[in-house]
């Protein structure tokens, strides 16, 4: 049977990579892309209780073009448990729990993260909002924050951590490391006696704002970080001890692969495995 040209220069190439050790990757498939998010807008209230149930209520802010609202809830001193903070906002968006932190034994501080990224399942509902923070007793700050390009097809809920510490000058906030390119990462910290001269810092984020009273201050901070990694900063100019942190990350939304060819490529690799220059052939398709 006659052997076409097309045939015959299929096996010069093949016979070409077997003797030469090298190696052909057809299409494959390109990782996936995150795109940074990026801080909208913030706000802050305190109210200053003593034994009854407790809210802080917000000045009204525009969110506009927000993905994701973050909450911080502290509970001032008297061990509130975080997991009795309720939060809403105006627009009735829905409000997920991370699940808090709260050290009874040494500063009696609670603290609690919520996040909403959906309203009943559908799009965040956005626009000029105001945010409330309650706790069963005591005094109740909050600060909120709000962010744009973050994952909304799923949770963004990431990664998150939280220790206690006893420094009259700061401490090192828990460690975590976000599995994707591009998070928020929220770090949240509070301590039980005196008022920060105000110059509160942690390296590498921006401080979204001090709430301060006689006996209790909460200070957060966020960052957007670029590349993922291993992120455990240090709070500084702290005049007093008995600190509380609690750490949370969001997802950035994924930009997807970069555009390839219409339909399934398959990859091929060819390489010989020892001397005696057999031939490996592995195909595959993408999916």
């Amino acid at each position: 049977m006659q052997k076409s040209l097309k045939f015959y220069l299929t096996l010069f190439l093949v016979t070409l990579l077997v003797f030469s050790g090298a190696t052909y990757w057809g299409y494959k498939k390109t990782p996936i892309a995150y795109a940074a998010a990026a801080y909208v807008t913030g706000t802050s209230a305190v109210a200053a209780c003593t034994t009854s149930a407790c809210t802080a209520t917000t000045g009204t802010v525009d969110t506009t073009g927000a993905t994701l609202l973050v909450m911080v809830i502290h509970g001032a001193n008297g061990c509130q448990n975080p997991a009795s903070a309720t939060v809403s906002d105006n627009l009735g968006n829905t409000w997920t729990q991370q699940g808090g932190f709260v050290d009874c034994a040494n500063s009696g501080i609670g603290i609690d993260i919520w996040y909403s990224y959906n309203k009943s399942g559908g799009a965040l509902s956005t626009g000029n909002d105001t945010f409330s923070g309650s706790m069963t007793s005591g005094g109740v700050a909050i600060n909120v924050s709000s962010y744009s390009g973050t994952q909304t097809s799923s949770d963004p809920f990431d990664q998150k951590n939280s220790g206690h510490f006893s420094s009259v000058s700061g401490f090192t906030a828990p460690s975590v490391t976000p599995s994707v390119n591009g998070e928020v990462i929220i770090n949240a910290a509070g301590e039980i006696t005196g008022n920060p001269a105000g110059s509160v810092a942690l390296t590498g984020y921006t401080v979204l704002g001090l709430n301060t009273s006689t006996s209790y201050q909460q200070f957060d901070a966020y960052l957007v970080q670029p590349t993922a990694g291993a992120s455990a900063p240090t709070w500084s100019n702290l005049p007093f001890s008995g600190q509380v942190a609690y750490v949370n990350t969001f997802k950035a939304a994924s930009s997807g692969p970069s555009p390839g060819p219409v339909g399934k490529p398959v990859l091929i690799q060819f390489n010989y495995i020892d001397k005696d220059k057999k031939l490996t052939l592995k195909t595959w398709t993408s999916l």
